[in-house]
C-alpha cells in the first residue's frame, strides 16, 4: 500500500474577535528523528557562512520537509496561516514546506472572525495536488461554517480546545516554578515536545472536531479519500484524484488531473466501463442520499456493454451516463475500456508484475482459489502470450461455467492492468484517384518529400583551370 507522501500535517487555525490568528490544533505523524550534531569548526576572518535556512527542496529525502516542519513553533505557524482576505485560497511556502488552505469568514459571530483548515505539504508537490487540497479545505470549511450557523458547532469546539490549552498552561507554569536551574536544553526541548503531543492527544479525546481532523489525516494517508460527517449532520466526501492513477501511467500528474476533471468530454459511446472494486462493496459504500441513477448503473453494468448500450438497458440518457462514468473514474472506482468481445486481442502488459512472490499473485490465488482452469497467475497470463483473438482462447469443450470463469479472469487481469488490448488501424489510400485535389493532398501528406540531387548540373560546375 502506497501512502500519501506529500501530506505532512493538518492544522486548524482561528481568528478570534479579541485576538490575532491562532493555531488551535494540529495533527501530524509522530516520528522520531535523531538530531545531527554539527561538526566543530574554528572561526576565521576568511570563513564563509552558508545560510541553511534557504536550502532548496529535497526530492530524494522524503523526511526533509517533515524535519523542517518540526522546527516551526505555534507562533510561526499562526503567522504563516494568517488570512489576507476571506473566501480565497491561501498558499504560503517556507523552505521545503508549503501551507495550503481556504480561509472562511464568520459574520455576526461574537467570538470568532474567521477560521481555516490548512494542510502542510512538501514544496515539491504538483500544482494539481495543491489545488486538490485547497478545494478539500474549502469543502470541509464550508460544512463547518454551515454547522456553526445552524448549531454554533465551531464555538462549542473552540471553547473545548481553549480549555485544554489553558489547563496545560497552568500545569506548565507550576513545573516552571519547581524547575531546577541550569537544566539541559536538549532535555527541556524533549519535554516540550512531549507536552505538546499530550495536549493534542487530550484535544482528540475531548473535542469531536479534533478527532475528525485526525481521522481526515489518517484517511488521506491510507486511501487518499475522506468520508466524514460534521457534527453528525453534514456529510463531506472528497478524494485526491492523483491517488487513483496507476503507477505505470505515462502521463504527468498534472496532465492526469486535467483528464480526470474533464473526463466527460473525452468519453465516446463505444467505450466500456469496468469496475475496479466489487459492485456490492461499491453499493454499500455509497451514502444514503446517493443518486438512485448511480445505483441503477452499477447494477446493470457489464464489461461487454458499451456506454450507448448501457443507456438503452437502463433507460438513462447518454449524457447522464457520461457524467456518472466520469464520477466513477474520478474517484478511482472504475476504468475506461473497450467492451470485451470475441474479436478483441489481449496481450501481457509490458509493466505487468508476473513474479510468483508478488502481491498480485497472492491476490489472484485468493480470488480464483476454486477455479480449475488457471490456478495461478502465471498460468493465466501464459494464455495471452500470443496475439490471438479472445474467441480463439475459448475451447470447444468449455461449458457455461468455464466461459464465465474465463471472462472473470480477463476482467480481473484488465482491472489490475496486467493485460493490454491490441488495436489494428486500417487506412484506405487511393493513389490512382482521378481527382486532382485528392492527388495534391495525398502528395503533401502521405508521399515522402523528394530529396535534393546529389550531383549538380554540369553547367553549375566550375571547370578546373590548368
Amino acid at each position: 500500500m502506497e501512502f500519501e507522501r506529500d501530506l505532512i500535517a493538518v492544522l486548524l487555525v482561528v481568528e478570534s474577535v479579541n485576538d490575532k490568528n491562532k493555531l488551535l490544533y494540529k495533527y501530524e505523524e509522530i516520528r522520531t528523528y535523531k538530531r545531527i550534531q554539527e561538526p566543530v569548526t574554528f572561526y576565521t576572518p576568511y570563513s564563509i557562512v552558508i545560510a541553511k535556512d534557504f536550502d532548496p527542496p529535497s526530492v530524494k529525502d522524503d523526511d526533509a520537509s517533515r524535519r523542517t516542519f518540526l522546527n516551526f513553533d505555534e507562533t510561526t505557524l499562526s503567522i504563516l496561516t494568517s488570512p489576507y482576505s476571506y473566501g480565497n485560497h491561501v498558499e504560503a511556502q517556507v523552505d521545503d514546506v508549503i501551507f495550503v488552505g481556504h480561509t472562511l469568514g464568520l459574520e455576526n459571530n461574537k467570538n470568532l472572525k474567521s477560521f481555516a483548515i490548512f494542510f502542510a505539504l512538501r514544496a515539491i508537490a504538483k500544482a494539481s495536488v495543491i489545488l486538490s487540497y485547497q478545494e478539500m479545505s474549502k469543502r470541509i470549511g464550508t460544512a463547518i461554517r454551515c454547522e456553526e450557523q445552524r448549531a454554533s458547532y465551531l464555538n462549542q469546539e473552540y471553547a473545548k480546545l481553549i480549555s485544554v490549552i489553558q489547563q496545560h498552561d497552568i500545569e506548565a507554569n507550576d513545573r516552571l516554578v519547581n524547575r531546577i536551574p541550569n537544566e539541559d536544553n536538549e532535555k527541556e526541548r524533549e519535554e516540550k515536545d512531549q507536552t505538546k503531543q499530550k495536549i493534542y492527544s487530550t484535544m482528540v479525546e475531548q473535542s469531536v472536531l479534533a478527532a475528525t481532523l485526525k481521522q481526515i489525516y489518517i484517511d488521506l494517508q491510507v486511501s487518499g479519500e475522506i468520508n466524514i460527517t460534521i457534527n453528525n449532520w453534514l456529510n463531506v466526501s472528497c478524494c485526491l484524484p492523483h491517488r487513483s492513477v496507476p503507477i505505470n501511467c505515462p502521463l504527468d500528474t498534472d496532465q492526469v488531473f486535467h483528464v480526470l476533471t474533464n473526463a466527460e468530454q473525452y468519453l465516446k459511446p463505444y467505450y466500456g466501463l469496468l469496475l475496479v472494486i466489487d459492485p456490492s462493496a461499491l453499493l454499500a459504500s455509497l451514502p444514503t442520499d446517493s443518486s438512485s441513477t448511480l445505483n441503477t448503473l452499477v447494477r446493470h453494468l457489464r464489461s461487454s456493454y458499451s456506454l450507448s448500450r448501457l443507456s438503452i438497458e437502463t433507460s438513462i440518457p447518454l449524457s447522464q451516463i457520461y457524467r456518472l462514468t466520469a464520477h466513477l473514474v474520478y474517484w478511482g472506482r472504475a476504468k475506461i475500456i473497450y467492451p470485451i468481445h470475441d474479436d478483441n486481442i489481449y496481450i501481457i502488459s509490458p509493466d505487468a508484475d508476473i513474479s510468483k512472490q508478488g502481491s498480485l499473485s497472492r491476490l489472484y490465488k485468493e480470488t480464483f482459489q476454486n477455479t480449475s482452469n488457471y490456478p495461478t497467475l502465471q498460468e493465466a497470463l501464459a494464455e495471452y502470450s500470443d496475439a490471438i483473438t479472445f474467441y480463439d482462447h475459448i475451447s470447444r469443450n468449455d461449458n457455461e461455467t468455464d466461459l464465465r470463469e474465463r471472462l472473470q479472469c480477463v476482467e480481473w487481469l484488465l482491472r489490475h492492468r496486467l493485460l493490454i488490448q491490441v488495436h489494428y488501424y486500417y487506412y484506405l489510400l487511393l493513389p490512382n484517384d482521378d481527382r486532382s485535389d485528392f492527388k495534391d493532398e495525398y502528395k503533401q501528406t502521405r508521399l515522402p518529400r523528394s530529396r535534393a540531387p546529389l550531383v549538380r548540373i554540369l553547367s553549375e560546375i566550375t571547370p578546373l583551370r590548368e
